[in-house]
């Protein structure tokens, strides 16, 4: 057997098994033995295995092929020609400069091509593939005595006859030593195993002649696992992960780890007043890395909450389990934590949860959450760990908008027998603001929230859309704020800006957010869809729809669903308007909810679908309905100060036909009386705006102060107008309404042609003169 350093083993069964090879990727089967190739596919993928032994000569591999081709003759003669035509020039070195310089790179070349098929499986990554360049790496690697060495072997083994070149597991003291710790080790013989694994490491890695090296201790507790032997294999890996850490070998300390796994479930230990510790303290000299320590997870908490980069919290931890210390020694402390996270001094999985969760990313933090529910009474500090894990559960449950599961999680009686110290006690209140807070700004109920305010001014929120610190919630409220007053060209900048941050700190449900309002500008106020569509959209659909954020899942799909109506696709805009509905309607964002279903009726009403026209405008009524007296109807200053931030964006809208008394001289409506109905018509906006309650604003439609109208085109006789109402701005005393009339291209449920006349109209409230007369 011919090797060159850990590359693959050369001999005549080898070669021949390349040569079986280049058969299978050539050689194409005689008609009617087709499945002779799969035959040969499963031949070649054994004697790789080396699930049979492998035949001692050329004629023993004869006979497995005749019993293994025995209906199929003529591909067996195939094989066997084209075998023993090969092992003839395989004599020399020519022979073997033509199979591996020649043959073989012409299989790889064709690999990647159509034809011939059978070269498919030597892929570059396929199975196959590897074991071929790993041969002729093999073969690059040998000399040119070496070379002579396997020709000889290769006629040797064609022949029967016993090879003279010596057996390189009796010659090579590393390759004997490794031969018999695995047989030792197969037999159960400890002694042994111990011996030829101190002589095997010793011969691989000079300089451990004194003691075990760490790799062969590890190994060791891996003989007492196996042989039950478990008391012993925990004494053993102890001293294997004190090695590591002295030698700073990472990649033991994580299969010493694994193995304390494995040792954990086959023997559990018995409780200890100490289970949060590992293990005694040892010599300075042999302890010079630290597993997670208090101060590492209260800096990545600290991080946090100030804004830095989420992935960057993750690396600190990470790096944490295997940095150096500079003093191992610290005052008062006789025992040592070990690296691991299932046993960790200071379990880092709730800072891990919170980061994976403000990442957007709840399988993960769900599954650190599952770990602290696996640690019990474990740790130290066991009764924290889970306080916070409630409390990150009880917050993503209000994330799908679960808001009584949520509660459920946070007063349960198993949280609540957590709560033995102040400090308990305010993490679980500050956990409950947080909850209702977030219910509070999605239904945008202004009161609540400014209760909250007082009552915890201090209240740090874990969600991005929600941290004072993010600059980049701060540019996108801006960059919307741009975009309502109508500014679409002022906005992207600061929009850019915003999405940028996002990305810096990590926080990518938000530069998705930044995104989805981009995509909105190009759609509707830059009447570009398909760039919105094609380029910003369509990258950030997948990750949106995947959010566990209902809410930000609804915004995109209501921002997609405008983009599809943009580009005149009614169908697939009312499919994804009502997804958003359900969305906004799970977590009781009725604002936006009412915007889905106002735009969805528009389309029925578009299309035709009158009947479910109806129902959506039923539905619209009744939630504004219930919004104005849920949220914002109300009393006293309330009403006073809430009601006319509610109402900027109400719009009414009324059709009927231009009958022959309304009109002038010239058969078209008269001035005065187009006049009159915007007076009366957009008197109507005002009750909306009154919660009907004793000394309220507005609770009559008020006084005219100032009515202008502008006639732009003449509206004629028999013709359907359209009148639409806006509230520009309804104070505690004056009312400022916009009126625009349109002509309709035919009947009622026409189209709008042409704008007619525009109004303004200021009304001044006198319900408070009411109330005194």
């Amino acid at each position: 057997m011919i090797q060159f350093g850990s590359q693959l083993a050369l001999d005549g069964h080898s070669v021949a098994l390349l040569i079986l090879i280049t058969y299978f990727c050539q050689a194409a089967p005689p008609e009617g033995e087709e499945r002779a190739q799969c035959i040969l596919l499963i031949m070649i993928a054994r004697m790789m295995e080396q699930l049979d032994a492998p035949p001692a000569s050329l004629a023993e591999l004869q006979a497995r092929l005749h019993r293994a081709f025995a209906a199929y003759p003529e591909t067996y003669e195939g094989i066997y020609t084209y075998l023993a035509h090969w092992f003839v020039l395989l004599d020399n070195l020519d022979g073997l400069t033509e199979l591996f310089h020649a043959k073989l790179p012409e299989c790889l070349h064709h690999a990647n091509e159509e034809i011939p098929a059978g070269a498919q499986v030597l892929a570059r990554r396929s199975y196959l593939g590897v074991y071929v360049r790993r041969a002729r790496l093999a073969f690059e690697m040998l000399l040119d005595t070496e070379r002579l060495q396997l020709a000889a072997s290769c006629a040797a083994w064609r022949s029967g006859a016993p090879h003279g070149l010596a057996d390189e597991w009796q010659t090579n003291s590393q390759a004997r030593a490794f031969r018999q710790w695995r047989s030792s080790a197969q037999q159960g013989d400890y002694e042994s195993t111990k011996n030829e694994l101190h002589a095997f490491f010793d011969l691989t890695l000079p300089g451990c002649d004194q003691e075990l090296h760490q790799h062969a201790l590890l190994n060791l507790a891996y003989f007492h696992t196996q042989t039950r032997g478990y008391a012993a294999a925990r004494t053993t890996l102890d001293e294997a992960i004190l090695l590591a850490r002295t030698v700073g070998d990472s990649e033991c300390m994580r299969a010493c780890d694994h193995l304390l796994q494995q040792l954990g479930s086959l023997d559990p230990p018995p409780p200890d007043a100490h289970g949060w510790l590992l293990t005694e303290r040892a010599s300075d000299t042999q302890l010079t890395c630290g597993a997670y320590a208090p101060l590492t997870r209260w800096q990545a908490e600290q991080h946090l909450r100030e804004g830095k980069p989420l992935l960057d919290i993750v690396r600190a931890l990470a790096d944490a389990t295997w940095a150096a210390r500079s003093d191992a020694r610290k005052p008062g402390t006789d025992w040592e934590p070990r690296p691991s996270i299932e046993r960790s001094a200071a379990c880092p999985s709730a800072v891990l949860a919170r980061v994976w969760l403000r990442l957007g990313v709840s399988p993960v933090a769900e599954s650190y959450l599952q770990h602290i529910d696996s640690l019990g009474q474990s740790t130290r500090d066991w009764r924290e760990l889970r306080l916070s894990s409630a409390a990150t559960q009880a917050y993503a449950a209000a994330e799908t908008g679960a808001y009584d599961a949520a509660f459920h999680a946070l007063l349960q009686p198993g949280t609540l027998q957590l709560l033995q110290t102040m400090q308990h006690y305010d993490v679980w209140q500050a956990a409950i603001w947080r909850i209702v807070h977030m219910r509070a700004q999605r239904q945008r109920h202004t009161a609540t929230l400014r209760r909250l305010a007082e009552l915890c001014p201090d209240l740090d929120t874990w969600d991005e859309a929600e941290a004072a610190s993010s600059v980049a919630l701060r540019q996108l409220d801006e960059a919307r704020a741009i975009l309502e007053a109508k500014q679409p060209f002022a906005c992207l900048d600061t929009l850019m800006q915003s999405v940028a941050s996002a990305e810096q700190q990590h926080l990518y449900p938000l530069q998705r957010r930044g995104l989805a309002l981009l995509a909105e500008v190009f759609a509707t106020a830059l009447e570009n869809a398909e760039q919105a569509l094609n380029p910003t959209l369509a990258e950030i659909l997948p990750q949106a729809l995947a959010d566990h954020n209902v809410e930000r899942r609804g915004c995109v799909e209501y921002v997609y669903a405008r983009t599809l109506l943009a580009l005149r696709d009614a169908e697939g805009a009312r499919t994804w308007l009502a997804r958003a509905e359900q969305d906004f309607a799970s977590t009781e964002n009725y604002t936006e909810q009412a915007a889905c279903l106002y735009m969805h009726a528009r389309i029925a009403d578009h299309v035709g679908d009158m009947r479910l026209r109806d129902e959506l405008a039923m539905a619209h009524a009744a939630l504004v309905h219930a919004e104005r007296n849920g949220v914002v109807a109300g009393s006293g200053e309330r009403a006073a100060t809430e009601r006319p931030s509610r109402a900027h964006q109400t719009e009414m809208r009324f059709r009927l036909r231009i009958k022959e008394n309304m009109t002038n001289a010239f058969g078209t409506v008269h001035g005065g009386c187009l006049a009159t109905l915007i007076d009366t018509l957009s008197s109507f906006l005002i009750p909306l705006h009154s919660s009907g309650g004793m000394g309220q604003p507005w609770l009559t439609f008020g006084v005219s102060q100032t009515l202008t109208v502008n006639y732009l085109a003449p509206t004629h006789v028999n013709k359907w107008i359209e009148v639409v109402v806006t509230s520009l701005s309804v104070g505690k005393n004056v009312a400022l309404l916009e009126t625009r009339v349109y002509e309709l291209a035919g009947d009622e449920h026409s189209e709008r042609k042409v704008l007619t006349a525009t109004s303004t109209h200021n009304k001044v409230d006198v319900s408070s003169r009411l109330s005194k007369l």
